[in-house]
């Protein structure tokens, strides 16, 4: 029995050498048991997968085949000499002088419409007819004046020489003077009526009487409203068709109170419309009135349309909204090319080159941004992170790199 103990604790102390030995033991190279080399190697898989987000998050990559067809182009800051500007809204308006309606004048039936809707006019051109059926009394009454004349200046200076050589009452040759001054003052009225109706009474006889009147163009421009047809009765003043001259027109814009001390007559405006804001126009300040708007809480101000560039298609249209920048003063900035600041959203970014790869291919990385005063060219941009010296930056393309990125996000490719 004792025997039996001895042989049972011998077996269970070689037991546990063995387990010793197999764990906690010296291992040498090669026997399968090295840990200090199985954790490196998982921890530097684990270093490349990190690495490999940190540079996908907020990187755009193109390959070198990209940026040679899109033209993308890098470079620096420059140095520009740009204007402070005051950010303002306004609207294209052309003053009342510049609009005109066409009304008639005296009652009437439309027989014709010589305009149509849309259609450019010149001053004087004829844009309805109007039948007037009492025309012709008025005619009628000027001509029978007319002949009437001749016999009563005929009676007023028979009744006159009688008058002087005392054979004839005093009170004959003032009847007679009477009627030759009512005619003379009637012939004076037909004469400004018949005037009224475009019928010259110097050229009028009995063989070229008018029946009908015509309405012209006060002013050359565009016909913008019909508000008759034929067949249509019109009474005095009633309105036929409104004209506006688009050549006058202007550009308005409402400055706040806290900048109205910094426009002056003559500074530059620069505006776009809103569908699209690439081409840029050109306006001079020429007047501002004297009281805000009471609607607006802003101060309006007049600039004329600088020309001499390009034209809307179709022209600039009355009431369009604009968004302008009034021109204060210049100064240096460090700026770049209005094409190489792009917007996500509602903040401005640049896309800057952030590591360039043996194969050719780019990573580039968005930097937002503020911008400041500019020019049809140039705006001034101020990173809102420091960049290293010698940073290069896509100064043409950028908006295609950037929409390269957000096929990459949308498609969860790298």
């Amino acid at each position: 029995m004792k025997n039996i103990k001895h042989l049972f604790s011998l077996t269970l102390i070689f037991a546990a050498t063995l387990g010793w030995t197999a764990c906690g033991g010296e291992h040498k190279p090669g026997d399968g048991h090295d840990h200090a080399t199985e954790t490196p190697a998982a921890e530097g898989e684990h270093a490349e997968e990190a690495e490999h987000e940190e540079h996908a998050e907020g990187s755009l990559e193109l390959t070198a085949e990209q940026i040679k067809n899109v033209g993308v182009e890098m470079g620096a800051f420059t140095r520009q000499n740009l204007s402070d500007v005051v950010k303002v809204n306004g609207e294209l308006d052309v003053h009342s002088q510049h609009i005109a309606t066409v009304s008639a004048f005296t009652d009437g039936i439309v027989t014709q419409m010589r305009v149509d809707l849309n259609a450019y006019v010149n001053k004087g051109a004829v844009v309805a007819i109007l039948r007037k059926p009492d025309l012709i009394d008025l005619q009628q009454q000027y001509l029978e004046g007319k002949n009437q004349l001749v016999f009563a200046e005929q009676e007023f200076q028979r009744y006159k020489d009688l008058k002087e050589a005392n054979a004839t009452a005093t009170k004959n040759f003032q009847k007679a003077e009477s009627e030759l001054r009512s005619l003379q003052t009637n012939l004076k009225a037909w004469e400004a009526k018949l005037r009224q109706m475009q019928i010259d009474p110097t050229t009028l006889t009995a063989d070229n009487l008018k029946t009908s009147i015509v309405l012209t163009a006060p002013i050359s421009g565009t016909i913008t409203r019909l508000n008759a047809n034929i067949g249509t009765a019109l009474t005095v003043g009633t309105s036929v068709a409104d004209i506006v001259d688009f050549s006058k027109i202007h550009t308005d814009f409402f400055v706040f109170e806290k900048d109205v001390q910094k426009v002056k007559v003559g500074q530059k405006i620069s505006f776009n419309f809103p569908s699209n804001p690439q081409q840029v126009y050109r306006a001079t300040v020429k007047g501002m009135d004297k009281a805000l708007d009471p609607e607006k809480k802003a101060l309006r101000i007049h600039a004329d349309i600088e020309r001499a560039g390009v034209v809307p298609v179709g022209g600039f249209t009355d009431g369009t909204y604009v968004e302008g920048r009034i021109e204060i003063s210049g100064t240096g900035v460090e700026a770049l090319p209005k094409e190489a600041v792009v917007k996500d959203g509602t903040q401005d970014f640049i896309i800057v080159v952030e590591e360039k790869e043996a194969s050719g291919n780019i990573r580039f990385k968005k930097i937002p941004v503020t911008v400041g005063a500019m020019n049809d060219a140039f705006v001034e941009v101020k990173p809102l992170e420091a960049l290293p010296g010698g940073t290069q930056i896509v100064l043409k393309g950028a908006f295609y790199v950037a929409a390269q990125g957000k096929v990459g996000e949308d498609g969860h490719g790298h």
